[in-house]
């Protein structure tokens, strides 16, 4: 169906910075035309700085229905959500927000499910596998509760800042005793799936993420960037001979989520 806007569109922003590197917007868009629903997902351009004016004015926009959130957003729109979903409140992180009809707002996550979701679809079994992540942010930390949810042996996570990464893995570690292990960077030799929830990759000059020396032919690599199609991560795993996943195909995986929630469903 034809995308149309008028006086009746219901407006869904996304906000990040930066967002040169979204397509959810295109995919939800074109969602809510297909399913006939008059509905048109923009991008807008935020910095941290100007966050919480940019919140704020969100309150008086009328036919504004749902913000989806990407890097670097997705922890401090917490405080701006009134009420959580079970999962974002145990991560202490939104990737979605919906207002409500008393014009507060509820925030969900759904990078963990999608994640998961893409690698089920491309025909990847998790269960019992290990696993070794880069990232302890927003991403990160809701993808290793679907991980371990999903039934993987274990989760070892890196992340540059220190605080953060003992943060979630002590986190994590009340829910899933034992299964969950900080760690320096390393050798991922030993492991079955390597992800990078990183923001690594999204400017021009970035180091690889993760050094894949030793890797096992065939491992399953997962990036989480959508763009480029195949990032400079995924080429090195496909150099050695790995299989790899995208952010597209994580983006994928909850497009149908997303737009059940947008559209007022609440998503066990």
């Amino acid at each position: 169906m034809e995308l149309t806007v008028d006086s009746g569109t219901r407006i869904h922003f996304l906000i990040g910075d930066p967002i040169a590197q979204v397509i959810g917007p295109t995919l939800i868009s074109q969602k809510m035309s297909d399913a006939g629903f008059n509905g048109v997902m923009l991008p807008l351009h935020v910095s941290k700085a100007d966050l919480p004016v940019v919140l704020q004015g969100f309150n008086g926009i009328q036919n504004l229905d749902s913000v989806l959130i990407t890097v670097p957003h997705k922890i401090a729109c917490v405080s701006h959500c009134s009420s959580l979903s079970s999962r974002a409140e145990k991560l202490g992180v939104v990737n979605i927000m919906r207002k409500k009809s008393d014009g507060t707002w509820h925030g969900d996550n759904f990078d963990g499910p999608g994640f998961v979701k893409g690698l089920e679809n491309h025909g990847h079994v998790v269960s019992g596998k290990k696993v070794y992540m880069a990232g302890a942010g927003g991403a990160g930390s809701s993808i290793a509760v679907s991980l371990l949810d999903s039934g993987v042996q274990s989760v070892t996570i890196h992340d540059k800042n220190d605080t953060t990464l003992a943060t979630l893995c002590e986190s994590l570690d009340r829910f899933y005793p034992g299964r969950v292990k900080p760690s320096s960077p390393q050798m991922v030799v030993d492991f079955d799936i390597v992800v990078n929830a990183t923001s690594i990759g999204l400017r021009e000059g970035d180091p690889l993420p993760i050094d894949l020396d030793g890797v096992r032919p065939g491992t399953l690599v997962a990036d989480v960037m959508t763009k480029p199609a195949v990032t400079p991560f995924m080429k090195d795993a496909l150099r050695r001979g790995c299989v790899v996943t995208s952010g597209t195909d994580m983006l994928d995986g909850q497009i149908d989520l997303l737009f059940r929630f947008v559209s007022g469903e609440d998503i066990p």
